[in-house]
């Protein structure tokens, strides 16, 4: 069943009367210059004593405006997106002792060799210490600071007396 174009269009020209016709009906039933306000019904703000209840003193009463509210502090608040755990927290642990201060070091030698004589009294070893020219031989004592401990093949011995730290300076291989 097929329906004309003409006849749709009067039926939805027809509907659309009965639309406005409804709509003004609906406002026909009330004066347009009145606004219809609700009221609550008044309660009492107190709950009426009971028969056989002491009346309230006025000492009892609360005074509302001398409380204070009471506004958290901001390290009251509580971070609620923070990590948590079930576990206890560790026991604090102890601190390390301090390490030890590093032993002292000699400084570098100060000697630069030269040469080397060899006699009945054993081996002498020539050195230079900025412009001065030393003779040293093993058991001898330079400026208080060094002791010549051994004189052995290419090396000579050197103790530091400060520190007591032993340097070998090169000194050449012996014939």
């Amino acid at each position: 069943m097929k329906i004309g174009a003409q006849t749709r269009w009067f039926g939805l020209i027809a509907l659309l009367a009965l639309v406005l016709w409804a709509a003004r009906w609906v406002q026909e039933d009330r004066p347009s210059n009145e606004v219809a306000v609700a009221q609550a019904p008044a309660r009492s703000t107190r709950a009426a004593p009971r028969a056989g209840e002491p009346q309230p003193k006025a000492a009892d009463r609360v005074q509302l405006d001398r409380l204070r509210v009471h506004e958290p502090a901001a390290e009251d608040i509580e971070d609620a997106f923070a990590p948590r755990s079930w576990r206890k927290p560790a026991p604090p642990s102890k601190p390390a002792p301090p390490a030890p201060p590093p032993a002292p070091t000699a400084p570098p030698l100060p000697f630069t060799y030269m040469g080397k004589l060899f006699s009945e009294k054993g081996v002498a070893v020539f050195l230079t210490s900025g412009d001065r020219n030393l003779i040293v031989r093993e058991g001898d004592t330079i400026d208080s600071i060094y002791k010549a401990e051994q004189i052995a093949g290419a090396r000579l011995i050197l103790i530091h007396l400060p520190t007591g730290t032993k340097q070998t300076l090169a000194i050449g291989a012996l014939p």
